[in-house]
């Protein structure tokens, strides 16, 4: 088999843990985010995981909303919650895969909707090359509340793989795809080989009507 694209969804596919919450919630603690806020964002997760919220607006108006503050304090933030208490938690399943996709000669990708000071160290400490997900805007350490189009979520995701594919000599047809994700679903549809990571119910009733792989990592 010739080699090809392999993405990894992050958050709740390589580890268990939702990096936005986990951002979230260290900020809450540490009284940088009011209670009211912090209970928004509970909600928004809950209505995400349910897949019933367009949440490709609301990442694009807290990117708008980061216009003007500096970069360095949430570079230092991610990768220190990264170091401490993400990495602890992958999956060592995703490990050996992609330890076997690599082997295979295949490029494998992080691909998510979070952060990209957050994926990065992931990739790292996984040992994948490269890291995608929203770029955003930066100029003299600050954020300019612009971003490369479209978000990295829901049919987005289709576009930055397209472009991983085309700047590789790779088909997006001939790619590989894992997620926990039903939000995923618009790239789980295009590529060759999706893969359904401990799905919930809606992602494991399409996986079965699919046929997709349904695979289950870190005993659950």
């Amino acid at each position: 088999m010739s080699a090809r694209a392999v993405f990894l969804d992050m958050d709740g596919t390589v580890t268990p843990l939702n990096t936005g919450r986990v951002m979230a919630e260290t900020l809450w603690k540490n009284g940088h985010l009011p209670l009211h806020r912090m209970a928004g964002i509970w909600v928004l997760l809950a209505r995400y995981k349910l897949g019933l919220v367009r949440m490709e607006r609301i990442m694009e108006g807290w990117i708008e909303q980061e216009a003007g503050n500096p970069v360095a304090p949430v570079e230092e933030l991610c990768r220190d919650l990264a170091e401490r208490v993400v990495i602890p938690t992958l999956f060592e399943e995703a490990r050996a895969a992609i330890t076997r996709h690599q082997s295979a000669g295949d490029s494998v990708a992080l691909l998510s909707a979070s952060s990209l000071h957050m994926i990065e160290p992931i990739a790292e400490a996984l040992g994948v090359e490269f890291a995608l997900g929203t770029h955003v805007h930066i100029q003299d350490g600050v954020y300019t509340g612009t971003y490369d189009k479209p978000v990295c979520f829901g049919e987005g995701k289709i576009v930055w793989a397209e472009q991983f594919c085309e700047s590789h000599g790779l088909r997006l047809e001939d790619s590989v795809f894992y997620t926990d994700s039903i939000t995923d679903r618009p790239l789980l549809e295009r590529v060759g080989e999706p893969v359904a990571v401990n799905p919930g119910p809606r992602l494991r009733r399409w996986a079965r009507q699919s046929g997709a792989r349904v695979l289950r990592w870190g005993g659950v």
